[in-house]
């Protein structure tokens, strides 16, 4: 489980340098996250939206989700001109078939200005086998680089000018220091 971590983190470093060199191949468009959640019942997502924040309104603070399991996976991650998705702390014993709204393998806090971190949205990761998933109407897209998974963010505690579903966020950003971090990371 230990070596999971720093592969997810160079994988989001990667992700990260890949969409820097080439921004406009952000994994999922706006467009795309939306006409898929026009698809399914708007009042099927709004459900499932509500019960992945009923579920997750209790990890507002960081330590809460440290105390169930989940594991920093990620500095903070973001592409400048398209967003930033924040730091990623995931439960990797959740990562399968079973998709539940109400159980998000990944949580992501954005950074405050006085540094405190702020839950911001959920993600959700399966396998990377098989036809793709479908969660609230969408299609996961592919995970991390290197990671074998799919994903799908839900921004459900942070409105997201790109979508609900998009993975990137214009209104999230990290600080410099992880971003040159992230990106000379994934150069080696």
């Amino acid at each position: 489980m230990r070596l999971l971590r720093p592969l997810t983190i160079v994988a989001t470093a990667a992700a990260v340098a890949a969409c820097a060199a080439d921004a406009p191949t952000v994994p999922v468009s706006a467009d795309l996250a939306a006409s898929a959640a026009r698809a399914a019942s708007p009042s099927a997502v709004e459900e499932a939206l509500a019960a992945a924040r009923a579920a997750t309104a209790r990890y507002h603070r960081v330590e809460a989700a440290v105390a169930d399991g989940y594991q920093l996976a990620s500095d903070c991650v973001a592409v400048p001109g398209v967003g930033g998705m924040g730091y990623h702390y995931a439960r990797f014993d959740q990562v399968d078939f079973a998709l539940d709204p109400a159980q998000p393998e990944v949580l992501v806090y954005a950074p405050r200005a006085n540094g405190e971190l702020q839950l911001v949205a959920v993600e959700y990761m399966a396998p990377g086998v098989g036809a793709r998933p479908q969660l609230f109407g969408a299609t996961f897209q592919d995970g991390p680089p290197g990671s074998g998974t799919y994903a799908l963010h839900a921004w459900v505690w942070k409105h997201n000018p790109s979508g609900m579903l998009a993975p990137f966020n214009p209104d999230v950003a990290c600080p410099v220091a992880d971003v040159a971090a992230a990106a000379e990371h994934a150069q080696h």
